[in-house]
């Protein structure tokens, strides 16, 4: 996109590189590569197998971010929160 529009383009990119900060993109590349994995799957025997798949594919993505997921864990209690009765509990 940089070189396509010039320098207009430049700071245009730099100004909505800097407004979306490291918050915003973690959970995009992880909606997108999850899109990735849905998108070779196909269908899904059941529910329970397509949650299966997406727990483990979110599992190896946030193992890929390293030390940017400082905040994971506040948001897996969120999660746990608002929908009980789909989360599942790794310790019962």
């Amino acid at each position: 996109m940089r070189n396509r529009w010039g320098l207009r383009g430049k700071a245009v990119f730099r100004q909505e590189h800097d407004a979306g900060g490291l918050e915003l993109r973690l959970p995009i590349q992880a909606h997108s590569q999850l899109r990735k994995i849905i998108k070779t799957r196909g269908h899904f025997p059941s529910d329970e197998a397509a949650t299966k798949l997406l727990w483990l594919a979110l599992r190896n993505i946030t193992g890929k971010w390293g030390s940017s997921t400082h905040d994971w864990q506040a948001a897996m209690n969120q999660f746990a929160i608002l929908y009980e009765e789909r989360f599942i509990h790794p310790h019962r």
